[in-house]
């Protein structure tokens, strides 16, 4: 507004121009607090513009404004911010907050992310002044995201590889269990044997026996005590019956 006055000063040579200039500009709760005080009778009636700046300032700028943005300042971390943008508010609040500039190289290495300080170790001593310091660390934090980039990039076409090769060509068959269908096989039918014979003819069957060798009787009816079995092969009854029919046919012609 001093600004205004001075530069525009042929356009509001007189107090009361200026003071008409800055109640003209107000609105809202700002002309709420000097109209009472502007071009009215009353004792505290507005002498000069400096005591309508004053009346504003009073009701609308914060008195602790340099403590807040003092905390602030104090609390301010780079964190995922580009150092540009750290960069922008480090100095605003330290200005706002008169912070001497003494003190600006050592805040802006403290606050500054813990990968960046690992970079700007090796040539810390070479940037003595804070502006010279801030122009290497933009240097380093634009290439260490150029770094992460990369990485993520290769990360995300790994990943994408890796779930092609997994992914299955072809949906899988779902195999279902088929009925199981019984067989039932029929009865084998019994063989009879017939042996002719001539009536009233007496023959014996010549069975032999497995355990002593005799004739008339098997194995299991023998009554002498029963031997080891050898190796040798023993003689059918199939055999001996075929014998025996044979025979008996012979006898009947």
């Amino acid at each position: 507004m001093a600004d205004k006055f001075s530069v525009n000063y042929d356009h509001y040579e007189t107090e009361a121009a200026q003071m008409a200039y800055v109640f003209n500009r107000t609105s809202g709760d700002a002309k709420s607090h000097i109209r009472s005080r502007y071009n009215s009778n009353e004792v505290d009636e507005f002498k000069a513009v400096h005591e309508m700046v004053k009346v504003l300032r009073t009701a609308f700028v914060n008195p602790y404004k340099t403590r807040d943005k003092r905390d602030e300042y104090k609390r301010l971390y780079m964190g995922g911010l580009t150092f540009n943008a750290f960069y922008t508010k480090f100095l605003q609040l330290a200005r706002d907050g008169k912070i001497h500039k003494s003190d600006f190289r050592k805040d802006l290495i403290a606050k500054i992310t813990n990968p960046l300080k690992e970079l700007l170790m090796p040539a810390e001593s070479m940037f003595p002044g804070y502006r010279e310091l801030a122009v290497h660390l933009q240097g380093l934090d634009q290439r260490l995201r150029a770094h992460q980039a990369d990485k993520n990039r290769y990360k995300a076409s790994f990943l994408t590889r890796a779930a092609a090769v997994a992914k299955p060509s072809s949906p899988p068959v779902l195999l279902t269990s088929r009925p199981t269908t019984t067989t039932t096989l029929a009865p084998t039918p019994a063989v009879h044997i017939n042996v002719p014979f001539n009536k009233g003819a007496s023959f014996s069957l010549q069975l032999r026996c497995y355990n002593c060798g005799g004739q008339g009787h098997i194995q299991s009816h023998c009554r002498q005590p029963q031997r080891q079995r050898g190796p040798a092969p023993r003689p059918s009854n199939v055999r001996v019956i075929k014998e025996i029919i044979e025979d008996s046919g012979n006898d009947s012609a």
